[in-house]
């Protein structure tokens, strides 16, 4: 009989854990943003429409967001070499981090950096397709990676902000 309720015990501990773990990853720290009508690219406001976007104040890689570009980038924004777009949480349908990839890989979408280093040691990085769709998220640069290790930053990178 204690096995048993022990058991029964364990089963419900673990599937309340199991939710709570799924929820604080998928749902819990997001917030929409969305209505935006320009998106700030190589230092310059850019008019967009259909701004569909979720970020988070936990986490400077949570940004994801889907909308059109009503204007041409920036002259002289820089190409994103590399990009790989991260997964969004399954709430978030707009934003299919595989499709991006692949369309990437094939030259079907082409990827830019909006902004270096903003916050410190992240960049953003706008996948831009030819009908003007965009979709936008983050991802840690070669500065992040050397800070978070523990190693200096590159001689590349500017310095590190006091406040971050």
């Amino acid at each position: 009989m204690k096995t048993k309720t022990l058991l029964i015990g364990f089963a419900i501990f673990l599937a309340v854990f199991t939710a709570a773990l799924w929820y604080t990853q998928t749902r819990a720290y997001y917030y929409e943003v969305n209505g935006l009508e320009t998106v700030e690219i190589s230092g310059r406001p850019v008019a967009v429409s259909d701004y569909l976007g979720i970020d988070a104040d936990t986490s400077p890689i949570k940004i994801r967001a889907c909308f059109t570009l009503a204007d041409d980038l920036p002259e002289g924004t820089p190409a994103a070499a590399d990009a790989e777009p991260l997964n969004a949480p399954p709430q978030f349908s707009c934003f299919d981090a595989r499709q991006l990839e692949d369309d990437l890989h094939s030259g079907a979408a082409r990827a830019f950096v909006a902004a270096n280093n903003q916050p410190y040691g992240f960049d953003r990085i706008i996948a831009l397709y030819p009908d003007n769709r965009a979709f936008m998220w983050r991802t840690i640069n070669e500065c992040g990676k050397a800070t978070f290790d523990g190693k200096p930053a590159p001689e590349s990178c500017p310095p590190k902000p006091e406040s971050e």
